[in-house]
């Protein structure tokens, strides 16, 4: 394979890091090779560490520490349990949020709440979903004091991160990273992912796009006049289950919008002090062999040279 091939393979293998919510390289590979989602090309392991992740100090970490017993069918058991309140308020002013993750398939649901009293009635309503979406009743629920909560925070802070999101956004980084959770492998479910674990439908990638990036929402003509521009710029900020469709954040009207036509820059971010698009430039931390070899005598840390690229990787164990 010669040098510009294997350039655009790494690229499109950095591409799709960032768009599965920064999941580590052997991951991203078990899904294609074991054919656990649709539409995801061959990923090709890169050497390095994105400075996102570096910073939002990812670890997956077991789930749920401390337990030996596992379910055998869905709903036999929900782990659960509420984070908050949060210092700054989301877009749509809640401070708390509530995953429920059902233990068979790890099938994970995040809703999110103003006050922390809302709780029993929004588990009224998680309810009535599974129930409904598995012919099943909840056999036990279990609280778990937040533990389950290391991957989905660890994952959307990376996420903001990444495209320098304010801090308000948080409850979309949260939803985006369950939402991505649930189409990535886990140690606890056999070659399928949660998704299909729960629904026994395999989860395509065809639509997966990087959060926060820059996007441009195609204005119908019956709602613009002739000399109007034909698009308004917006951030990505997740995907919408009720329907098919992207959560975009309007830039123009500052308010959140669902919308299937829109053309994406996924290179591109918002900057915020300064009201314009920049050409996103990512840091890469990648350890040459040579400084490795050098170092190894001393038995001394190597140095890390950095590097720029479009796009970034850390792998996650």
């Amino acid at each position: 394979m010669g040098r510009t091939a294997m350039k655009a393979q790494e690229d499109q293998s950095w591409l799709w890091h960032r768009r599965l919510g920064h999941f580590n390289f052997q991951g991203l590979k078990i899904l294609h090779q074991k054919k656990m989602m649709t539409d995801l090309p061959q990923i090709q392991a890169v050497e390095g560490a994105c400075e996102a992740c570096l910073q939002g100090k990812q670890h997956k970490k077991p789930f749920p520490s401390g337990t030996s017993w596992r379910a055998k069918a869905v709903l036999e058991l929900i782990h659960t349990d509420v984070c908050g309140p949060m210092r700054t308020p989301s877009h749509e002013q809640n401070r708390y949020f509530i995953l429920f993750i059902d233990d068979y398939s790890r099938m994970t649901w995040v809703y999110f709440m103003r006050e922390k009293s809302k709780v029993f009635k929004v588990f009224k309503k998680f309810k009535n979903l599974v129930d409904k979406q598995s012919g099943r009743s909840i056999n036990v629920l279990r609280s778990d004091r937040g533990k389950e909560y290391n991957n989905s925070n660890s994952t959307s802070s990376v996420k903001k991160r990444e495209k320098h999101l304010p801090k308000a956004f948080w409850a979309e980084a949260v939803y985006t990273a369950v939402y991505l959770l649930n189409r990535c492998p886990t140690k606890a479910v056999q070659n399928m992912t949660p998704i299909e674990a729960w629904s026994g439908k395999k989860p395509s990638a065809k639509h997966l796009r990087v959060f926060g990036s820059i996007c441009y929402v195609h204005i119908p003509i019956e709602k613009r006049h002739k000399l109007e521009e034909k698009t308004e710029k917006g951030i990505f900020l997740g995907y919408n289950t009720q329907s098919k469709g992207y959560r975009i954040y309007n830039l123009k009207t500052k308010k959140l919008i669902i919308s299937r036509d829109i053309e994406f820059d996924e290179d591109a971010m918002w900057n915020w002090d300064e009201e314009k698009v920049e050409r996103q430039s990512v840091m890469i931390l990648k350890e040459t062999q040579k400084t490795r070899r050098r170092n190894r005598p001393k038995k001394e840390e190597s140095t890390s040279t950095r590097i720029t690229q479009k796009a970034t990787t850390i792998r996650k164990d």
